[in-house]
């Protein structure tokens, strides 16, 4: 629950603050800007796998020594900030090359983006330690200060630079470092929680011992993760050196609009990894199942309900004319985020149990069929051809890691039949005004259906439903009673 909210709120706050930033600044310098987030999104391979083998080797050590964990944590912390800081200076050096050629933009907003290098280079290493103590509090399950941190941070991140166009202009530097300052606030009050949460307390440092295991469970990890942003980026950087920086606005809004279904699984699989990574192997894929055949369920009727009401949503929340180009991309990436949200549970049982190679592996294979496919799909389609390939690589993912993380065979009956609902609804928006007229009333019917239907098969989500209706009828009628009183 703890993580949830935080992932909630900033889904809330973006829901307000996008449409102000598209009326300050354009679609154009929005989407500049969100080419400058993905390419500083893409020096985060400099965390080298490193934050997540530090969550997973405290986790293993909770009964250890105080001196052991402490050792992890700076052997961990040495080792992110000297390659964050090669990282910057990687970024410094080539950043305005990237800006120059790589990307279509107007000439007259290069410069902006060039002058803020220096800031974007400084943010690399603060973000690769900052990983490194936020998987610490996670390992040592503190997840409501992490939480509450990152939320902080991602809240100053949204509002700061919507306050500086307000104030300022649209002027492209100063919405950057301000961006920039944002994020790197929520360091030192992660630094703090982290010292006393194992606690830091001067018996150890930082190891070669502690650092070779560090590489060998991370050195997986890392191969992944420098494959991450091509998998989560690439088809934003195509479209935008490709067609144009509007398109990426176009492409982007939606995109993330829709990421935010993941909140939950996302959640979830944050919360259970340290768990996977202490119980044993048996334990661990028993608990994922349960967990997968739950959110298969529980995240349908709210998946269908994007996808049905995605063009009315996006008309209202941003306007008609976007709407019509956008609302396409929104509704072909919700069911492939949907199924690979169900993937994240998996992900994390075969890095929990000390498997990181088997996810690696699939993605370097992954890896080139992707960007020929994305490069094919931008040039038939458009940003509806990219939106297509990413929710069909978004699907083969996931079938992928749930077989390898054993567990497709005691959850393949109930996704299919939640997954049969999401293709009706996918099915109605795309066909339905032509030959079922009120395409929306017979969506809204779909829906109930599904609905019904997945309180029916999950007593899970009935149990919740009721403890939350209890509730709010219990805080209903002592409010009544005070305000008799």
């Amino acid at each position: 629950m703890i993580n949830l909210v935080g992932s909630v709120l900033p889904t809330a706050v973006s829901l307000i603050t996008v449409p102000i930033y598209l009326r300050l600044i354009g679609e154009v310098r929005f989407g500049v800007l969100a080419i400058v987030w993905l390419m500083l999104g893409y020096f985060g391979i400099f965390d080298l796998g490193v934050s997540r083998a530090t969550t997973n080797q405290i986790a293993r050590l909770r009964t250890a020594t105080p001196g052991e964990r402490e050792q992890v944590f700076w052997t961990a912390a040495l080792v992110n900030t000297l390659f964050g800081l090669v990282g910057g200076v990687l970024l410094y050096a080539l950043g305005a090359t990237l800006v120059g050629r790589a990307f279509k933009m107007p000439e007259a907003l290069r410069p902006e983006v060039i002058r803020c290098l220096p800031w974007m280079a400084l943010a690399v290493p603060l973000a690769t330690v900052s990983g490194v103590l936020a998987g610490v509090l996670e390992a040592c399950q503190r997840f409501a200060t992490v939480n509450t941190i990152e939320l902080f941070g991602s809240i100053l991140f949204r509002i700061i630079p919507l306050s500086v166009a307000c104030l300022h202009g649209p002027e492209l530097r100063w919405l950057i470092i301000s961006g920039l300052l944002a994020q790197s606030a929520s360091v030192i009050p992660m630094f703090v929680a982290t010292a006393r949460a194992l606690p830091l307390t001067g018996s150890g440092g930082p190891s070669r011992r502690w650092a070779r295991r560090l590489f060998s469970y991370g050195g997986w990890v890392t191969v992944n993760n420098l494959l991450f942003p091509l998998f989560t980026s690439l088809d934003r950087l195509l479209i935008g050196a490709g067609i144009n920086a509007a398109a990426v606005t176009v492409y982007t809004v939606p995109y993330n609009l829709v990421l935010r279904f993941q909140v939950l699984p996302a959640a979830l699989a944050r919360t259970l990894f340290p768990r996977l990574s202490e119980t044993t192997e048996s334990e661990a894929t028993e608990l994922a199942q349960r967990c997968i055949s739950t959110l298969a369920v529980i995240t349908l009727p709210i998946m269908i309900a994007g996808t049905i009401y995605m063009e009315p949503f996006l008309s209202t929340w941003i306007s008609r004319q976007f709407a019509e180009r956008a609302s396409a991309v929104g509704e072909l990436l919700i069911f492939g985020v949907w199924v690979n949200s169900l993937a994240f549970i998996p992900y994390a049982l075969l890095q929990g149990q000390g498997k990181p190679r088997i996810v690696a592996l699939i993605h370097l294979i992954e890896a080139p069929f992707f960007a020929a496919g994305v490069w094919f799909g931008i040039r038939i389609g458009g940003v509806v051809g990219a939106a297509a390939v990413m929710s069909a690589r978004y699907v083969i993912d996931a079938f992928v890691f749930l077989y390898l993380g054993g567990v497709f065979r005691a959850i393949a009956g109930r996704v299919s039949a939640a997954g049969a609902w999401l293709i009706a609804a996918l099915v109605l928006v795309r066909i339905g005004d032509s030959y079922l007229g009120n395409t929306y009333l017979v969506g809204t019917i779909l829906l109930v259906a599904s609905s019904i239907w997945a309180l029916h098969v999950e007593p899970l989500l009935l149990d919740s439903l009721t403890r939350m209706r209890t509730r709010v009828f219990g805080i209903l009628f002592t409010s009544k009673e005070e305000s008799r009183a």
